[in-house]
C-alpha cells in the first residue's frame, strides 16, 4: 500500500515515510509520483478508523490514483488527485467510511509547492538554521471536506519554498499516541519535537523520520497503539537546474 522505509531520491527530493499500522491492516497509506520537469507528486491518507474495512477503502483510493498513471501528467493537479479519489471512495464507503488527504505538487523550477487537504491534518514546512535545529515551522492550513463526504468542497494553493526545507506529512495517529496514563502525544509535543530536532549536513530525512516516530514511541512507553502511525519527510536537497540552451548553426 504504501512505499517501502528506504531513503528515495527523486529528482531534487528526497523522500523518507514509514506507516506503522496498528493492526494487521488499517486505513493510512501514502504514495509519490515523480511527474515531467522536476516535480514530485506526494498523496497521504487517512480512512477513518482501521482493519479490514479500513483497508479496502484506502486500497480503493490508492487505485484510483494510480489509475491516474494513464493521465498526462502536465494536467495533474492536488485538485484533481482528491476529485479522482473521491469518486472512488464514495462508491465503496457509501459515507459511512471517510478518507482524509492531503495531495501536494512540489515544482523545483517555480520552488513553489501546490497542495490540495480533503480534511487531513495540516503538514509543516520547515528548515534547519544555523544551529542545526529545524527551529520555526511553517503550518500549510488549508482546509476541504474528508473523501467519501456528502458535499465535495476542495481548494488548491500554492506557496513558495526554497531549496533546503522540508515537508513534512503525518496522519492523526502521530499526535493521538497514546500513553500508559492514558495521555495522548498532542500536536503541542510533536511541534516542540519538531522544533528541538537536529538536521545538518550528515543528516537525511530517513534519520529525521526515525527520530521523530522513536521518540514518539518513547512516550509511548509500549502501550499498543490504538491507530495507525503514518509519517513523511520530503526534503528538497537538490536545487534545480534548468536545461541549458542549445546553440543552432545555421547550414550555410
Amino acid at each position: 500500500m504504501s512505499p517501502s522505509r528506504e531513503l528515495i531520491q527523486c529528482g531534487p527530493y528526497t523522500l523518507a515515510g514509514r506507516c506503522d499500522m496498528a493492526t494487521q491492516c488499517g486505513g493510512d497509506w501514502w504514495s509519490y509520483r515523480a511527474l515531467s520537469g522536476d516535480r514530485l507528486l506526494v498523496v497521504i491518507g487517512d480512512v477513518t478508523g482501521h482493519g479490514v474495512s479500513a483497508a479496502m477503502v484506502a486500497a480503493t483510493a490508492r487505485g484510483a490514483l494510480e489509475a491516474m498513471r494513464t493521465v498526462d501528467d502536465t494536467q495533474i493537479t492536488p485538485v484533481r488527485v482528491l476529485e479522482a479519489m473521491d469518486d472512488a471512495v464514495r462508491s465503496v464507503g457509501e459515507q459511512f467510511l471517510l478518507m482524509t488527504c492531503f495531495a501536494a505538487i512540489l515544482d523545483a523550477p517555480r520552488n513553489s509547492i501546490e497542495f490540495a487537504n480533503a480534511g487531513h491534518c495540516f503538514p509543516y514546512v520547515t528548515r534547519a538554521n544555523a544551529e542545526g535545529r529545524l527551529g520555526d515551522l511553517s503550518v500549510l492550513a488549508l482546509r476541504g471536506n474528508p473523501l467519501g463526504s456528502a458535499e465535495r468542497s476542495f481548494s488548491t494553493w500554492r506557496r513558495a519554498v526554497a531549496h533546503g526545507e522540508m515537508l513534512l506529512l503525518a496522519t492523526d495517529g502521530v499526535v493521538d499516541r497514546i500513553n500508559v496514563n492514558g495521555d495522548r502525544f498532542s500536536d503541542k509535543r510533536y511541534r516542540a519535537l519538531l522544533s528541538q530536532s537536529r538536521f545538518d549536513a550528515t543528516s537525511s530525512a530517513q534519520s529525521l523520520r526515525d527520530h521523530v516516530v522513536d521518540k514518539i514511541e518513547a512516550f509511548a512507553g509500549g502501550c499498543p497503539s490504538d491507530d495507525d502511525v503514518t509519517l513523511i519527510v520530503c526534503h528538497y536537497n537538490q536545487p534545480h537546474v534548468a536545461d541549458e540552451p542549445r546553440s543552432i548553426m545555421a547550414a550555410g
